[in-house]
């Protein structure tokens, strides 16, 4: 429910029959058995580490690297502390990895907003008022 945020089980959605997932007849299963089926395949513990740390980063993790993150991310998907471990990583401030990653478009207006010294962005046309 996207009001609630609650989650049920609605039986005129389900189907009932056979999943293959990753290649593996699931039989009829269900929610909970194909995150199973995700959170135990192999390329689960470094998938989304090398993900994380591409994004966060810009760089491409080498194997002892992605080793450590995938270490950090566990064996059930700690995504704080491998957030945590990729913060304190030094590439993670290294000119290499600042100068490698595109900044979004809010980025790029906060950071000129700094460097033109601008405490408001009212002179300037928005729908929205938007004060620093």
């Amino acid at each position: 429910d996207w009001n609630t945020g609650q989650a049920y089980f609605e039986p005129d959605y389900w189907d009932p029959g056979n999943k293959t997932v990753f290649g593996v007849n699931r039989g009829a299963a269900k929610f909970t058995e194909v995150l199973e089926a995700v959170r135990t395949h192999p390329s689960f513990a470094y998938y989304v580490p090398r993900r994380i740390y591409r994004i966060l980063t810009g760089l491409e993790p080498n194997a002892a690297t992605l080793d450590q993150l995938a270490s950090a991310w566990g064996p059930n998907g700690d995504l704080k502390a491998l957030v945590t471990h990729i913060a304190n990583r030094a590439e993670f401030l290294s000119a290499s990895a600042i100068r490698s990653r595109v900044k979004s478009p809010l980025e790029l207006v906060i950071g000129a907003v700094r460097v033109l010294g601008l405490q408001s962005l009212e002179r300037f046309y928005f729908d929205w008022p938007l004060t620093l």
